[in-house]
C-alpha cells in the first residue's frame, strides 16, 4: 500500500511538471517563429524547464524510485504468482525513467515504457482480489 500510495503521489507531481512545461510551449514557439531566438531560448530555460520545473520533477522521479522500491519488494513477497511481474516492475520503471534522459537506441523509451505497461497488467491479473 506504501508503495501504490508514494507512486501515486509521484505521478502527479509528475504530471504537473509536464503540464505547466507544456502550457508555456506555444509561447514559446510563437517568440521563435517572430524570429526572437533569444527570448525563446530565455523563456524555455527559465519558465518551461527552469529550476521550478528540475525541483519537481526529480523530487518525482525520486518519490517514483522509492515507491517502486516498496511495490516491487511487496509484490515479490506477496505470492510466487505476482514475483516475475514484481522484477519486471522493478527494472522497467529505472529503466524507463533513464532512457527519457539517454538516447542508446531507436524507441527505447517506448520499449520500456511497453515493459512496464505490461508489468503492470500482470500485476493487475494476477493480484488476488481478497486479502488472505
Amino acid at each position: 500500500m506504501i508503495g501504490t500510495i508514494i507512486t501515486v503521489i509521484a505521478q502527479v507531481y509528475l504530471a504537473s511538471a509536464f503540464g505547466s512545461a507544456a502550457s508555456v510551449q506555444p509561447g514559446i514557439g510563437r517568440a521563435y517563429l517572430r524570429g526572437e531566438t533569444a527570448a525563446a531560448q530565455a523563456l524555455n530555460a527559465d519558465t518551461a524547464y527552469g529550476p521550478a520545473f528540475m525541483a519537481t520533477a526529480g523530487f518525482a522521479v525520486l518519490l517514483w524510485l522509492i515507491g517502486t522500491v516498496f511495490l516491487a519488494v511487496a509484490l515479490v513477497r506477496t505470492s510466487p504468482r505476482l514475483r516475475v511481474a514484481g522484477i519486471l516492475y522493478a527494472l522497467s520503471a529505472p529503466l524507463f525513467i533513464w532512457s527519457g534522459q539517454v538516447d542508446l537506441f531507436p524507441l527505447q523509451q517506448a520499449l520500456a515504457g511497453l515493459l512496464l505497461t505490461l508489468a503492470a497488467v500482470i500485476i493487475a491479473v494476477r493480484l488476488p482480489r481478497e486479502a488472505p
